[in-house]
């Protein structure tokens, strides 16, 4: 059960590097039907959202003691309910998804 939190960080530091990269399109975006100031607060919104992720990755992977296979069903639970919000919610989702994988990381450790 060891490689399981790294593949999970791992995946929550991919997201934070997807946020990111969303984060910047959307501020940089000009064809879109929403105005500049909503694309500017959704791209804000994305780029905290994958700073938030990136934290509950960087937290797992520095755990140092085992993760028990409740945990691990947990984490992979909320990952699963992540790349629902992302996909069908992407304005709303990421700080829904990005503040649930922590809360679950900070029960996890």
């Amino acid at each position: 059960m060891q490689a399981a939190p790294i593949a999970l960080a791992g995946y929550f530091l991919l997201v934070a590097l997807v946020a990111a990269i969303a984060g910047v399109l959307q501020m940089s975006d000009d064809s879109s039907e929403f105005s500049g100031a909503v694309l500017v607060l959704v791209g804000i919104d994305w780029l905290a959202s994958g700073l938030v992720f990136a934290v509950a990755g960087g937290l797992l992977a520095l755990r140092r003691a085992g993760v028990d296979r409740r945990a691990v069903l947990i984490l992979a639970a909320v990952c699963i309910v992540d790349a629902m919000l992302l996909t069908f919610a992407p304005l709303f989702g990421a700080p829904i998804a990005a503040i649930a994988s922590l809360a679950a990381v900070l029960r996890v450790t």
